[in-house]
């Protein structure tokens, strides 16, 4: 069987939930329930950003066609545009909203520093996709994956830790279990902010096969 393309370079993260039932814990106690449930939808987020990137990355080199080039920067701009609102809204909304129900200040501040070891890479990565777009640099894909090559490593460390909340204080589960109040406000904020044209298709085309809904779309943007 031909492995799909999307499922690599950059491995795709494995749910709790797989995870459990492929090591044979099989019991969530009360007070993992709520961070469990968020784990795994981060995962599945997560997975979303992993293979938009894998697209890129694999197809890169077979860009020439100036129609596919204009398309392919297209792609690539809906790509960072979805990291973008989905970490943005993160720091914005979502970070302060667990805190605030945990009482626990300060909770998720590594994963804003995290955040801030991929700005440079990501950076370097939107400019060049720009210039392109704009006609100011040539497309060369052998450049674009040498840009992914920086910016891959930071970003899958924090995509990867990030997933691992069912491991956070007990106080996390609880308030997990209030998420959907505060995807609904996300929701609403991020689509005023970015515009709904991009990272919803983005979300959808590159989603675990037969997982997609509002829920998802809405977690894409703070989780």
């Amino acid at each position: 069987m031909v492995k799909p393309w999307a499922d690599g370079p950059f491995k795709l993260l494995e749910t709790p939930g797989h995870r459990n039932a492929r090591t044979g814990k099989t019991s969530i106690t009360k007070n993992e329930e709520g961070a469990h449930k968020l784990a795994n939808v981060m995962a599945l987020v997560h997975n979303v950003l992993i293979r938009g990137l894998n697209a890129i990355y694999l197809q890169a080199s077979n860009i020439s066609l100036e129609q596919d080039i204009k398309d392919f920067c297209t792609f690539m701009y809906a790509w960072s545009l979805t990291l973008h609102a989905h970490h943005d809204n993160e720091e914005s909304l979502g970070f302060p909203f667990l805190e605030e129900m945990t009482g626990i200040q300060g909770l998720l501040d590594i994963n804003v520093q995290q955040h801030r070891l991929f700005d440079e890479g990501l950076k370097s990565f939107d400019l060049y996709v720009a210039s392109v777009k704009d006609g100011l640099a040539k497309y060369d894909g052998a450049h674009v994956r040498r840009l992914i090559d920086t910016l891959a490593p930071p970003l899958f460390e924090h995509l990867a830790a990030e997933e691992s909340l069912e491991k956070r204080p007990p106080e996390m589960s609880g308030s997990c279990e209030s998420q959907p109040i505060c995807l609904s406000c996300s929701g609403q904020v991020s689509v005023k902010v970015d515009g709904p044209s991009n990272p919803p298709p983005q979300v959808i085309f590159c989603r675990t096969l037969n997982y997609i809904t509002l829920y998802t779309l809405l977690l894409a943007r703070i989780c």
